[in-house]
């Protein structure tokens, strides 16, 4: 009786924890058929729940990104590893991309057998978006340092040069005076 109510409790709590709204959530066929779904998982890629049963989330995937998807399939089911946690674009049903971080699993039987995948996925797009941004940033600052003619040297507290660019020939006199 004891044991039947704790298993009782503990599935229910594994039950709220993937219902949560927060991450999205699947169980996956090994050819990534999704078999079982939180609304999360759908709301991500714009789907109702039940229309997202019976996706292959390997079809909504970038083709850029297959390759790399097959790969750590391959790795996962070998045994190779354990869990594989990648960012990967997945279509959205309004025909975009969505930018997803995709942490899965392979989930095997008492033989060792593959059975299942269990995904969990967060939408990091917009991190993305913000990580593009800075990366032009830099890349402005870059073109600006190494176009002008004035040469231009970094350097931190410690006192050690932390960049220094192709212009430092134009450097003519400087002093530097740092205090601890």
């Amino acid at each position: 009786m004891f044991r039947d109510h704790q298993e009782e409790a503990e599935l229910h709590l594994y039950r709220s924890i993937f219902e949560q709204e927060i991450l999205g959530a699947a169980r996956l066929s090994l050819e990534g058929k999704v078999i079982w779904a939180n609304a999360a998982f759908a709301s991500i890629l714009g789907y109702r729940r039940e229309e997202v049963v019976g996706l292959n989330v390997n079809e909504l995937s970038h083709p850029d990104d297959l390759e790399l998807i097959r790969s750590r399939l391959a790795q996962l089911l070998s045994g190779v590893m354990a869990s594989n946690s990648v960012d990967r674009r997945c279509r959205h049903r309004d025909g975009g991309y969505v930018w997803l971080n995709v942490t899965s699993r392979v989930l095997r039987d008492e033989c060792g057998k593959p059975q299942h995948i269990v995904a969990v996925f967060q939408d990091v797009s917009e991190r993305r978006r913000q990580q593009e941004l800075i990366g032009a940033g830099e890349a402005r600052l870059r073109l600006v340092m190494e176009s002008g003619k004035m040469g231009v040297w970094e350097l931190e507290p410690d006192r050690k040069s932390t960049r220094l660019n192709s212009s430092h020939g134009y450097i003519s006199y400087a002093v530097f005076c740092l205090k601890k």
